[in-house]
C-alpha cells in the first residue's frame, strides 16, 4: 500500500492497515464529524490495482460524508526522506535573472502505463469539470467533494475503467 512504501506507522500493512483506516473514516462519519482526507494517488510506486481500490473506497467514503483533498504527485520538497529512495524527480525550468534554471517539481511514477494514465487524466480533468458545470449549472468552482470525483473520472475514463459508480456519486 502507499501507506506502506511511505513508512507510514499505520497498524498492520497492506490490506489491514487499508482497513484500520477506512474504519477510523467511517467511526468519524457515524459521530457526526466530517473526516477530511488527504490522498496521495500517484504515489510513484502506485500501480493500476491500487489505484482502483483507493479510488473505488474513496467513493464510498465521500458518498458518506468524508471530504478529500486528493494530490496527484509527489511534490519534490528539499530534505523530504523520499527524496533518498530513488525515485526519478522530474524537473521544471525556470528563468531567473536571464539565466535557465532546473528546479525539482514532482517524483516520476515508476509504471509506464500508470505514469500515462496520469498525464491523460490530468489533461482531461478540466474538460470534464466544464462538462459537469455545465450538465449541473454550476457557477465558479465545484464543491469539494464533487472536485475530487472528476478528478477520479478523469483518472478513470483514461484507464479505461467504467465510470458509472463515480457518475452516480456525483449524481447524488
Amino acid at each position: 500500500s502507499v501507506l506502506c512504501a511511505m513508512d507510514k506507522r499505520v497498524r498492520g500493512n497492506g490490506l489491514e492497515a487499508a482497513k484500520v483506516i477506512e474504519t477510523a473514516v467511517k467511526d468519524t462519519l457515524e459521530a457526526g464529524l466530517v473526516a477530511r482526507i488527504n490522498l496521495i494517488l500517484f504515489y510513484p510506486s502506485t500501480t493500476i490495482e491500487a489505484l482502483r481500490v483507493t479510488i473505488d473506497k474513496s467513493v464510498e467514503l465521500i458518498q458518506k460524508g468524508a471530504i478529500f483533498d486528493p494530490f496527484t504527485y509527489v511534490e519534490a520538497y528539499r530534505g523530504a526522506s523520499i527524496l533518498r529512495k530513488g525515485y526519478l524527480i522530474r524537473c521544471k525550468a525556470c528563468s531567473v535573472n536571464s539565466s535557465l534554471v532546473m528546479f525539482p517539481d514532482f517524483l516520476e511514477l515508476r509504471d509506464p502505463i500508470v505514469r500515462d494514465i496520469a498525464r491523460r487524466a490530468t489533461g482531461a480533468k478540466p474538460h470534464i469539470d466544464r462538462q459537469v458545470k455545465a450538465q449541473y449549472g454550476i457557477r465558479g468552482n465545484l464543491p469539494s467533494p464533487i472536485n475530487t470525483l472528476t478528478l477520479f473520472k478523469s483518472i478513470y475514463l483514461s484507464a479505461g475503467l467504467d465510470v458509472s459508480k463515480i457518475d452516480r456519486a456525483i449524481d447524488d
